[in-house]
């Protein structure tokens, strides 16, 4: 074709009826020639925000934006863009789901991260020996588990291991992580059993409609140098070349994470800055309307407040987490998220939750929490436009699938969210509690 539509809503599929929808549309003229066009965005058929004709070079892109409240909207809806050229129109289309609620949040978990191997040995006691074994059928039947839960949103943590820290790493030209798929970078492939668990879930997430942030990741942990960014531009150009062609691929999702404070150091500020512009600006001409997400942990977010102002603008979509972690020296659970929400509203960045579902046992291994404290959780940050969990992997388990991640304690919070969650959706609403 020569002209390539693109259209993405955040957030995705299921929305409450307090929020507003940020509806973005591009088209590329990708042919040599030059194309009159005009651009449309409907909403259930109609109209909502319309571009005039114009002339578009070979090579040039044209934008429609358009931020929809969704008061008013209920159930099924969908966003088209069309665009029209010469008597024809080409068009994309997303759909989404509202709910009646009182609060932003839908107080359901409509989304979550999943590991191809977690990175930590302890954490990851009670899955990793298994998770090496999965085949590509067990991938799939680990996301059609997501979606039985409405998790419609998956967000890989990383596609590559290496596991050092900020003032460790390696120059980027000798990079020494491996590789989860079939990268021609790094050292190596991770020994895992699945030869491209990436494809498989990219697959399946296109075939049930769900949508996937590719975790560009990890160089080294709360690294944002200026090797660390030349590296995410080269992996994402491969990511893009490699899995660029799936539906489901919805957003770029950075590994490195970073603290509250921001490393507590003007240095690390300028660092971090100075990546999202430049990382936002090269993916933008890989595909203009993908977000870019960071998750943060949530401590001692004021000593950094200038810098998270700066940094935000360069962000689509902030999603913090250890809210139940914070310190008693901090400030409190909701200050910190009523902040985080402030500051995303004056830069226009979406605020979404990142709600651990898991507790600690004494040597450091990962267990699923009580439903009783999930359910506890979602009823009390009501803020949040949206809530991701970590992590799905090794802490809920279908007890349909093959190879049950995390055993029996996993399969118990599947089952405990599930009943959840279903009575939710059987009240026609999301304010089951």
């Amino acid at each position: 074709m020569s002209l390539k539509c693109f259209l993405t809503v955040i957030p995705p599929a299921l929305v409450t009826n307090k929020i507003k929808l940020d509806v973005r549309g591009a088209v590329l003229n990708s042919s040599v020639d030059n194309k009159k066009v005009s651009l449309e965005l409907l909403c259930n058929g109609q109209v909502i925000a319309d571009t005039p004709e114009t002339l578009l070079l070979s090579g040039e892109l044209a934008e429609i934006n358009y931020t929809l409240a969704t008061t008013g909207l209920t159930d099924e809806n969908s966003i088209e863009l069309r665009v029209n050229e010469a008597g024809k129109a080409s068009s994309e289309l997303q759909s989404f789901t509202v709910v009646e609620s009182d609060t932003r949040s839908s107080k359901l978990i409509s989304g979550t991260w999943n590991s191809f191997y977690h990175w930590s040995e302890s954490e990851g006691k009670h899955w990793n020996k298994d998770i090496k074994t999965l085949k590509a059928e067990d991938w799939r039947t680990h996301i059609q588990g997501m979606h039985k839960l409405g998790m419609d949103t998956v967000v890989i943590q990383e596609l590559f291991r290496n596991q050092v820290y900020y003032g460790e790493h390696q120059n980027s030209k000798d990079y020494l992580g491996a590789a989860f798929y079939p990268s021609t970078f790094g050292n190596g492939r991770v020994d895992i059993a699945c030869g491209d668990p990436l494809e498989v879930v990219l697959s399946e997430a296109d075939r049930l409609e769900m949508k996937i942030f590719v975790g560009v990741g990890l160089y080294a942990w709360f690294d944002f140098s200026i090797d660390s960014l030349k590296w995410h531009i080269k992996i994402a150009d491969e990511l893009q070349e490699m899995y660029g062609h799936h539906s489901s691929f919805y957003g770029w999702y950075i590994s490195e994470e970073i603290f509250g404070d921001l490393g507590n150091d003007p240095k690390r500020e300028d660092e971090i800055v100075n990546f999202f512009q430049a990382f936002k600006t090269h993916c933008k001409k890989l595909s203009p309307t993908r977000p870019i997400m960071l998750a943060p942990n949530c401590n001692f977010i004021l000593r950094a407040e200038n810098g998270w102002k700066r940094l935000l603008p360069h962000l689509d979509v902030l999603c913090p987490f250890g809210f139940q972690r914070m310190s008693e020296k901090d400030i409190s659970q909701l200050a910190a998220a009523n902040l985080f929400q402030k500051w995303c509203d004056e830069a226009g960045t979406h605020l979404w939750m990142d709600m651990e579902v898991f507790d600690f046992e004494p040597d450091k291994a990962l267990v699923p929490r009580a439903i009783e404290a999930i359910k506890e959780e979602l009823n009390t940050f009501t803020d949040f436009e949206k809530t991701i969990c970590f992590q799905y992997t090794g802490l809920m388990a279908d007890p349909a699938g093959r190879i049950a991640l995390g055993g029996q304690q996993a399969i118990k919070l599947f089952n405990d969210y599930q009943e959840y969650f279903t009575a939710a959706i059987a009240k026609g609403s999301a304010m089951y509690s």
